[in-house]
């Protein structure tokens, strides 16, 4: 005999729902639970607002550190800073110097002048000097390296020197004394160390375990792993910040 249409008992759907609206019911009250314990209180729509405010402030710290280094290069004002420093900064950067003083004990095919390695025997120390010098330079705590060209170079009482300027590379050459004169940098980050820094000639700050951060630093480092002190930097800077309370910029 046929059998006429069958049709799903509309029950089935709802036990479907109202079973998982309890579901959903007791996760929420398992979370409001957890967080009860930990001393906070659930929320959704404040944890969404929380996010979209914090990424707000990093952005507003982003454009902030921006806007001010602008106003700081297109400045033409500069104070006079003296540091003395027991730590040494890492820098890595195209410069201009006036002149480069390195001193050091071996460099075994570390100086190559217009692609020629210079050869150093039989010497306990080597004093390295280059006037004019445009390129990149790096140096730290460890090591010093460059790449570019200087119009002289002297090496002990070997001198070179030519008017169109040298192409000169030193690779990786743990010194003893490195200093820099006439030097320009963009920036100079200091890590957390123990100095005395002097502003203008007038201000005297003790930097007690304090990084220390210059803007646009103009004038001579002299870097001595041997001292206690051992950075000496004497120069022009557009501000400067420390982790302190010491927070300077010129306008």
């Amino acid at each position: 005999m046929p059998q006429g249409p069958q049709f799903t008992h509309p029950q089935n759907k709802s036990r479907f729902y109202i079973v998982m609206i309890t579901v959903f019911v007791a996760a929420i009250l398992f979370l409001l639970v957890i967080n009860n314990q930990e001393g906070k209180v659930f929320s959704i729509t404040s944890a969404i607002i929380g996010n979209h405010n914090n990424e707000t402030e990093e952005n507003k710290i982003i454009k902030s550190k921006i806007g001010l280094e602008d106003k700081i290069k297109d400045s033409n004002k500069e104070i006079e800073v003296v540091l003395s420093f027991d730590q040494i900064p890492s820098v890595s950067e195209e410069v201009s110097v006036q002149t480069i003083g390195v001193n050091f004990d071996e460099a075994k095919d570390s100086i190559k002048i217009n692609q020629n390695a210079l050869e150093i025997n039989n010497v306990d120390q080597v004093n390295l000097e280059l006037e004019e010098f445009d390129g990149k330079l790096e140096f730290d705590i460890l090591s010093f390296t460059l790449n570019g060209r200087a119009k002289k170079i002297k090496v002990n009482e070997m001198a070179f020197s030519s008017r169109d300027g040298m192409d000169v590379q030193i690779t990786d050459i743990s010194y003893s004394k490195l200093s820099l004169m006439g030097i320009g940098l963009n920036g100079l980050e200091l890590p957390s160390g123990n100095g005395e820094l002097e502003v203008s000639g007038r201000l005297s700050y003790n930097l007690d375990n304090e990084p220390l951060e210059f803007y646009y630093f103009e004038g001579q480092l002299i870097l001595d792993k041997a001292n206690s002190t051992a950075l000496q930097l004497d120069g022009n800077v557009k501000g400067l910040s420390s982790g302190g309370e010491l927070d300077l910029m010129i306008k």
